[in-house]
């Protein structure tokens, strides 16, 4: 919540604020996924493989960051949603080719975070020395 709201939209909550949002973001996706098994059929175990899919496309992003000085914010960014509207779009097709669907989101997002990346102006070259000096300097 602090992240993605405080730093995406300015918000300046307090503590006490942000808990009450992080438990409201958990009864919506609660509800989403109730909803999703009431109209769509899905079974728990689907639910489970379309949330372990959808964690995973966070993957490509944490190796970008880490080895590839050339990822940006808005690469990852559009990576990881190129991949879970892959997830989305395909959620009922089980495999592609007997290929697991979230293995082919995370080409789909692979590809897109490099596209975009290298479409994007990169970092400044200090970023990764002032951030390796703020988090190890305490």
């Amino acid at each position: 919540m602090k992240n993605v709201f405080a730093d995406l939209f300015s918000w300046r909550g307090s503590e006490a604020q942000r808990t009450v949002l992080m438990r409201i973001l958990v009864l919506v996706l609660a509800a989403a996924a109730l909803v999703m098994w009431a109209l769509l059929k899905t079974t728990l175990v689907e639910l489970l493989l379309l949330s372990y899919n959808g964690m995973a496309q966070f993957i490509p992003g944490a190796i970008a960051a880490f080895w590839w000085r050339r990822a940006t914010a808005w690469g990852v960014g559009a990576g990881i949603a190129a991949g879970l509207t892959v997830l989305a779009v395909e959620s009922k097709v089980q495999a592609l080719f007997g290929i697991n669907i979230g293995l082919i989101a995370l080409v789909a997002n692979a590809a897109v975070a490099i596209v975009v990346s290298i479409a994007t102006p990169p970092l400044p070259s200090d970023t990764v020395a002032r951030f390796r000096d703020a988090a190890f300097s305490e």
